[in-house]
């Protein structure tokens, strides 16, 4: 005890709560005429302790659920990613084994087939997810430009560089940066690049010293091999340092099952975006739309969706008269046909029944579990199991 504080009597209890030991520590001065603790002191304190053990419990498994209902906001993002297809349920699953470590990815795949959504969740599913996601397209700018860009300028670097400029590195410093086409940035980017890799610091254009930098770099590429296009030179050295993982992206022709959940996924972002009621396709519709070659993968058929949606007649299903034109005189059929169920709304309605029923019954009912399985938060879980109707077999 600090000073001269002297005790003529004192008690200590634990508090059996929490992940750290507590103590309730009383005592009582040697002056005056206070007397010893007794049996009674014993009981209060007793008591008190009992309700500070819950007040502890209650608070610690209030600071736990946000923590769970963090992960599992981050977790959904993965919902973006709208499939039910084999390969790429593979491929999500790899996200999360890859997400919190320092490998570097390189997404393959034809374009609109949804590689930044992947980036995007390999980023939010990661220990960066609260940092930066910033996305390049290195097609889109020459070389001298993209290198600004990506690197930055110092004052009088070149004509027209009146201050200094922060790169685009820097500012996904702590987070994630995504280049997409990087087969289209030129030599002199690709030799910074692999600098960065090696030693995590960058040199904006035009100074003499290099910035340390924190940032996960994850690249794309519709080539399907970045080192035989001879028009456009890849330094192999960055190759073999950027495919420390390499995820094939399925082109929507491939997965054609994933159509009706796609379709139905974008009718519910059109409804939130406009406050509007859509109607489902007709069956004749989605047989269309399942057997079209999508050379345009996931982002035709979301402008297909949207399209048709805002020509529709509320009450009346969408038809195949609203399709684009290319879609409705499409001969080519894909290796997988519509689902049978009646309508595109009942075909998503039974899988996500039988999904959520699935997750309950292999976690024993335990909702946190099952929520946490399918990507869900609590609070969604329950409302799917009211939805449906669902309960333990035998209930």
């Amino acid at each position: 005890m600090a000073g001269t504080r002297q005790a003529s009597s004192l008690m200590v209890v634990p508090i059996p709560a929490g992940t750290s030991r507590t103590y309730l520590y009383l005592d009582r001065l040697a002056a005056g005429h206070h007397s010893a603790f007794g049996p009674s002191h014993l009981n209060l304190c007793l008591a008190l302790v009992n309700q500070l053990s819950t007040l502890i419990e209650r608070i610690e498994q209030e600071k736990k659920d946000l923590l769970n209902e963090d992960a599992l906001d981050r977790r959904i993002y993965l919902a973006d990613v709208v499939t039910q297809n084999a390969e790429m349920v593979r491929i999500l699953k790899l996200v999360e084994k890859v997400s919190n470590t320092d490998l570097t990815v390189l997404l393959q795949g034809e374009t609109g087939t949804g590689k930044t959504l992947i980036a995007r969740a390999i980023h939010l599913t990661s220990d960066r997810a609260e940092g930066a996601f910033v996305t390049v397209d290195c097609a889109a700018l020459p070389e001298n430009l993209l290198e600004s860009e990506l690197f930055g300028y110092v004052k009088g670097a070149f004509t027209g560089a009146q201050i200094d400029k922060k790169g685009l590195f820097e500012e996904a410093d702590g987070g994630t940066i995504f280049l997409d086409e990087i087969g289209k940035a030129g030599l002199g980017v690709q030799r910074r690049l692999l600098h960065l890799l090696d030693r995590g610091e960058v040199r904006p254009v035009g100074s003499t010293s290099y910035r340390k930098l924190n940032v996960r770099v994850i690249c794309a590429t519709s080539k399907e091999n970045l080192l035989s296009d001879p028009e456009a030179p890849f330094i192999k050295d960055l190759f073999y340092r950027l495919n420390d993982i390499i995820v094939q992206v399925p082109s929507l022709a491939d997965r054609p099952e994933d159509i009706p959940l796609l379709t139905e996924y974008f009718l519910e972002m059109f409804k939130n975006q406009t406050g509007r009621e859509f109607p489902n396709f007709s069956r004749a519709a989605m047989q269309r739309l399942v057997r079209y070659s999508w050379p345009g993968n996931v982002r035709e058929l979301e402008k297909a969706v949207r399209r048709a949606a805002i020509l529709s007649e509320d009450g009346e299903a969408i038809g195949v008269e609203l399709l684009p034109a290319e879609i409705i005189s499409n001969t080519e059929v894909t290796s997988k046909q519509v689902p049978t169920s009646d309508g595109l709304r009942g075909t998503v309605q039974d899988m996500e029944r039988r999904m959520v029923l699935e997750a309950l019954e292999a976690n024993n009912w335990n909702k946190t579990r099952a929520a946490e399985s399918l990507g869900l938060s609590r609070k969604g879980l329950k409302n799917k199991i009211t939805r449906y109707g669902l309960t333990p077999r035998g209930a």
